[in-house]
């Protein structure tokens, strides 16, 4: 039996959100509420606008979970995407002379 081996990206991948099954049960929950309520304004006629109502109900969520998602990342303290870039903007003397350097 052949025995599974680590790959060198799992140990730099975060660990496993113990909330991961909540927050799609939720996102489920939001996703279905929201689709019972457009065909509850259509009086539960199915029809195409009814279809793209629940299409554009879907991206709609999708939209706000990825921006969710985005402001999570980006206030995040990480070590890893630890950007020296920006910093203390430099005068013009410093920044001539960091241009010489690199060339």
């Amino acid at each position: 039996m052949a025995t599974a081996e680590k790959s060198p990206d799992a140990e730099r991948s975060a660990p496993p959100d113990p909330w991961r099954w909540v927050k799609r049960g939720v996102a489920i929950g939001v996703l279905a509420l929201g689709w019972v309520f457009v065909l509850w304004a259509n009086r539960f006629h199915v029809t195409a606008s009814t279809i793209i109502s629940c299409i554009a109900f879907l991206a709609i969520e999708l939209a706000v979970y990825n921006l969710l998602r985005t402001g999570a990342r980006a206030v995040a303290d990480d070590e890893e995407s630890d950007d020296s870039t920006w910093g203390r903007p430099l005068g013009l003397k410093e920044s001539s002379s960091a241009r010489r350097r690199r060339s």
